[in-house]
């Protein structure tokens, strides 16, 4: 059970309550972070910008973002975050028993490099809180410093995110009030 109240939005101002509106145009889970970031409507429009600029603007190509975020979910156990992201990671690519492995805490068996690097430099973000000079080598010789400092900041974003509904206990399938007749 989530252990947030329902939302709340008597206390707004009238620049918070215009965000909470435009924030209810985008599409979203209702249950997903956009939900829950929706208690501070300045915060929300924040974390979608950036949401969107990880998704929709960044050069990081959608095969190695997912298997990052997949990873930074696997690291956290955010199920939430796996349910979301696991089926975007397969449909960019990422072969099934990759993530198998990586939601297992395995060593993946990697068909392709790409997965393979973008693995590593998650999985040394979260392990190490850096990364090996090696491996900042390889990655940033494929993907440059631009693709780097986004690739890095996908990892931390999802980081939050995992934190987020970790942190609040957000339900997959919440209880759906009676219907009313």
């Amino acid at each position: 059970m989530t252990r947030l109240s329902p939302l709340d939005t008597s206390s707004f101002t009238e620049e918070e309550a215009a965000i909470h509106t435009h924030v209810l145009t985008v599409p979203h889970n209702p249950t997903g972070p956009t939900a829950i970031w929706s208690r501070s409507p300045e915060l929300c429009r924040a974390a979608l910008d950036f949401g969107d600029f990880i998704r929709f603007r960044s050069t990081v190509d959608p095969r190695v973002r997912e298997l990052s975020i997949c990873v930074t979910a696997a690291h956290y156990s955010s199920e939430n975050e796996w349910a979301a992201h696991a089926p975007q990671a397969e449909r960019a690519g990422v072969p099934p028993h990759v993530l198998e492995a990586i939601h297992a805490g395995q060593v993946p068996q990697f068909d392709d490099e790409r997965d393979e690097l973008a693995w590593q430099v998650a999985t040394e973000l979260h392990r190490d809180h850096t990364l090996t000079d090696r491996t900042w080598e390889l990655a940033q010789a494929r993907w440059g410093d631009r693709g780097m400092v986004e690739l890095i900041s996908t990892v931390g974003f999802y980081s939050m995110v995992a934190l987020l509904l970790n942190g609040t206990k957000a339900e997959l399938n919440p209880p759906r009030p009676a219907q009313q007749h």
